[in-house]
C-alpha cells in the first residue's frame, strides 16, 4: 500500500506540492519524488525553502520599486525653503507625487480635489503594475526599476518647478 502510485486526487491534497520548485512544472498526479521535466528532487522541505525565497524576492522587489518611485521626490526634504504650510502641503502629497503632474496635464479643467484623487488612484495602479512586473524575475526588476526611476526623475523635475512657482 505504501508503494502504490499517487493519483491526481493525492496530488491535490492539502500541503502537497503542485509545482516543481525548480522549473514550475505541474506535478499534479505525479508518481515519483523527482520532477519528470527537470529531474529535480521533490520534497516538502525544498518546496518550503522555494516558497520562502520567492516571498523574500517579492518583498525586496516591491521595496526596490517603491524606493526608485519615491526617491526622486526627496527634494522636498532638502530644498532651501522654510518649513511653512506650503512646504508641509507638498510633503503631505508625497504619496501621490508619481502621478500628480500627469493628472494636472491630462485633466486641466478638473477641480483640484478630483485631480488629487485621480493622482492617488493612478499612483496606486501604476505602482501595483510595476511591482507585479518586477516580481517576474531579476531582469524584469532591473528593467522596471530603470523605467520607474527615469519617469519619476522627470516627474520630480516638473514638480520641483511647480513648487518654486
Amino acid at each position: 500500500m505504501a508503494d502504490a502510485p499517487r493519483t491526481a486526487a493525492a496530488g491535490t491534497a492539502a500541503g502537497s506540492i503542485e509545482r516543481c520548485p525548480s522549473c514550475a512544472y505541474d506535478l499534479s498526479g505525479r508518481s515519483s519524488e523527482r520532477c519528470p521535466e527537470c529531474g529535480a528532487e521533490i520534497s516538502a522541505a525544498r518546496a518550503a525553502a522555494a516558497r520562502r525565497a520567492l516571498r523574500r524576492r517579492r518583498i525586496w522587489s516591491a521595496a526596490m520599486v517603491l524606493f526608485v518611485a519615491y526617491a526622486p521626490y526627496a527634494w522636498i526634504l532638502f530644498v532651501d525653503e522654510p518649513w511653512n504650510a506650503y512646504r508641509r502641503l507638498w510633503l503631505a502629497r508625497w504619496p501621490i507625487m508619481p502621478m500628480m503632474l500627469g493628472t494636472h496635464i491630462l485633466l486641466p479643467a478638473t477641480p483640484n480635489w478630483a485631480k488629487l484623487a485621480a493622482a492617488g488612484a493612478g499612483t496606486a495602479l501604476i505602482l501595483a503594475l510595476a511591482i507585479a512586473l518586477a516580481w517576474r524575475s531579476g531582469r524584469w526588476l532591473a528593467g522596471v526599476a530603470t523605467v520607474v526611476l527615469g519617469l519619476s526623475a522627470l516627474n520630480a523635475l516638473g514638480l520641483y518647478a511647480a513648487f518654486r512657482m
